[in-house]
């Protein structure tokens, strides 16, 4: 597996690098830790910026090092540009399967999105599952998923193939959970639902149920340590981190991590 791990040195992305260490402990992985720097401008730049910054990816690969993880390949990349372009290509020209980015709510979109608009552009804009790591997320292996969706997006293999990839699901299991307000499925929406049972039980997931929580301020309480996200579920993914809506945004406020996927 290549995973592309983004840090901006920050507390939230030293978390985000210590949830990676235990979530693919028990993986084969090649891990690449990042840092996109905006280039410097005129006369502003010193000239130092390549050894300032490759001696902090330096430092945290030696944390990762540490583990002494025979499974993990460990790289650093430095790169002076724009920050979705330089991922872009960086994605394409690796083959990268999973992108690992913390969140810390610095940058958040006012009144609209309960997420910073760089962490916005990478999960929308880059053609690659990402898996949003909280400043808080606990540092434990995932057991119980949870996938909100309204069955509105169709789906195939190849969108679900990495959780087999990320997950031993020998151990776990995952929930849909139905966002559709009690409002009864269409036909095409049961055809996506069956279709999304049949994808996930070819990938070897062995216990696949569906929940109604009303409120997903419940969710914490119910055990769920993962959310799985559609990443083109648009009206899921507003439902979800819009701070206008209270009972939704509390699935992000419960600090779990979140796999977006791609397809």
């Amino acid at each position: 597996m290549n995973v592309l791990l983004l840090t901006d040195f920050s507390s939230t992305a030293n978390h985000a690098m210590k949830y990676t260490s235990i979530l693919l402990r028990d993986k084969a992985a090649k891990i690449t830790l990042m840092h996109v720097k905006k280039p410097c401008s005129g006369d502003s730049c010193s000239g130092k910026c390549n050894t300032i910054f490759e001696s902090k990816l330096n430092k945290d690969l030696r944390f990762l090092k540490g583990k002494n993880n025979p499974l993990h390949q460990l790289n650093t990349y430095f790169v002076e540009g724009q920050y979705l372009d330089s991922i872009r290509d960086f994605v394409r020209s690796q083959d990268i399967d999973l992108i690992i980015v913390g969140n810390s709510h610095q940058h958040q979109i006012e009144d609209d999105l309960d997420l910073d608009k760089k962490t916005v552009d990478v999960i929308t804009k880059v053609n690659c599952p990402v898996l949003l790591v909280s400043k808080n997320t606990s540092l434990k292996s995932p057991k119980k998923l949870l996938l909100p969706t309204d069955f509105s997006i169709n789906v195939e293999h190849k969108v679900f193939s990495v959780l087999s990839e990320i997950y031993d699901f020998s151990e776990k299991n995952i929930d849909l959970l139905s966002v559709q307000n009690n409002r009864e499925l269409t036909q095409i929406q049961l055809t996506t639902k069956q279709k999304i049972n049949e994808v996930l039980s070819n990938i070897g997931i062995q216990k696949i149920s569906e929940n109604h929580i009303s409120s997903a301020k419940k969710c914490a309480s119910v055990g769920y340590d993962t959310i799985v996200m559609l990443a083109k579920n648009l009206s899921v993914f507003n439902l979800v981190f819009s701070t206008k809506i209270n009972s939704a945004k509390q699935i992000c406020h419960n600090n779990l991590p979140m796999l977006f996927l791609h397809g």
